[in-house]
């Protein structure tokens, strides 16, 4: 077996610019010296498993230099607030026998007392692994034996492709959070980007006279854009706690990700309330939770449901009980695994029921 090894260089530049927000500045003055400002300057040689016959290096540095800024930059005394910045990153990946790389982010963000915010604009590239590069193409056969007396062949093919390209993700990113309300808060955020030369592994199935041929290769998936939005909350008042998520993507069904034929919509939630009674000896904590994910399409096909956990528990003080069930409704919920006996994938496990009693021995 021959391993051919390579070094990686990459060079990394970071600069962040910060200043409270307008409100805040109680003083402004010329400084009548040059202010310095230390930029962060790194580069990394790290190993990398690619065609190539160079040997194993491995080096760590960093190489601090500074900016001097105009002599009439005003000074300012800010009063409590948060910042509002900017940011700028860059890095340069190169690699022997490969081509050199350029990422790059610039990042504004703020807050104040009820708002924050984060925009990303970036342009970001992802190399394939050796293993998509140098999987050999091998065919290897498996014999599964079911309960019934049947026994079934499957033929497993795999195989990399050395002439994958990098993928570079080009787009926008933003976040934000705001409180409406003393305990009551809206999280946001949302990605548009695109995406050129993607890749990843397709898997197929075919049946051929009551044996299963499963082919798995790595191969480039083209172009396109991708998006995803999400939005959470969390409110708590008096004995209501209430939190949950949920995310919507878009997309060609041909592009990254495809993986166990994932969602394009969910939604998680959560509800729990606290009663106390006989005059305060006997809290009890009522919860469910309820997760919905919507129809998958692709090797595993499953339409949308949703399932509920409940929970209900005691406090004594020194003592306490509890009684959870998971899946309450008893559902069949498919997994990333692909099962050729189950079209919706090897199914997750189905009601659970956990109960529990707890103390302290030492006060």
């Amino acid at each position: 077996v021959t391993v051919a090894v390579a070094p990686a260089l990459t060079w990394t530049v970071s600069v962040t610019l910060s200043k409270p927000s307008a409100e805040a500045w109680t003083s402004w003055e010329p400084t009548g010296t040059p202010r310095i400002t230390k930029l962060p300057f790194s580069s990394v040689i790290v190993p990398c498993l690619v065609p190539s016959t160079m040997t194993f290096a491995n080096a760590m540095g960093s190489l601090p230099f500074s900016v001097t800024l105009p002599a009439t930059l005003p000074v300012a005394e800010p009063r409590t607030g948060a910042p509002c910045c900017a940011g700028l990153d860059a890095a340069y990946d190169v690699r022997e026998s490969q081509p050199g790389l350029v990422d790059a982010r610039a990042s504004l963000w703020g807050a104040t007392r009820g708002l924050r915010g984060r925009l990303d604009l970036e342009s970001a590239h992802d190399r394939p692994s050796w293993v998509d590069l140098l999987t050999p193409a091998k065919l290897r056969q498996f014999l599964s034996i079911p309960q019934n007396p049947t026994v079934v062949v499957s033929d497993l093919f795999r195989s990399g492709d050395p002439g994958l390209k990098p993928r570079r993700l080009t787009g926008a990113l933003a976040s934000a959070g705001i409180t409406v309300a003393r305990g009551f808060r809206l999280d946001f955020s949302g990605t548009l980007r695109r995406v050129t030369d993607d890749f990843g592994w397709d898997v197929s199935v075919d049946t051929v006279g009551g044996s299963y041929t499963v082919t798995s290769t790595a191969r480039a998936r083209g172009s396109g854009w991708l998006s995803h939005a999400a939005c959470g909350w969390e409110f708590r008042g008096g004995p209501i706690r209430t939190r949950g998520v949920g995310w919507i993507r878009g997309g060609s069904d041909s592009l990254s990700p495809r993986s166990g034929s994932p969602p394009r919509s969910a939604l998680d939630a959560a509800f729990d309330v606290r009663i106390v009674l006989f005059q305060g000896d006997l809290p009890l904590r009522f919860g469910f939770e309820s997760h919905a994910r919507g129809p998958r399409r692709g090797l595993a096909r499953e339409p949308g449901q949703v399932t509920w956990d409940g929970s209900l528990s005691a406090d004594f003080g020194s003592a306490g009980a509890f009684l959870r069930v998971e899946n309450a409704f008893d559902r069949t919920v498919g997994s990333a695994i692909w099962d050729p006996a189950e079209p919706s994938g090897a199914p997750l496990p189905g009601r659970a029921v956990h109960a529990g009693v707890t103390w302290n021995l030492l006060d």
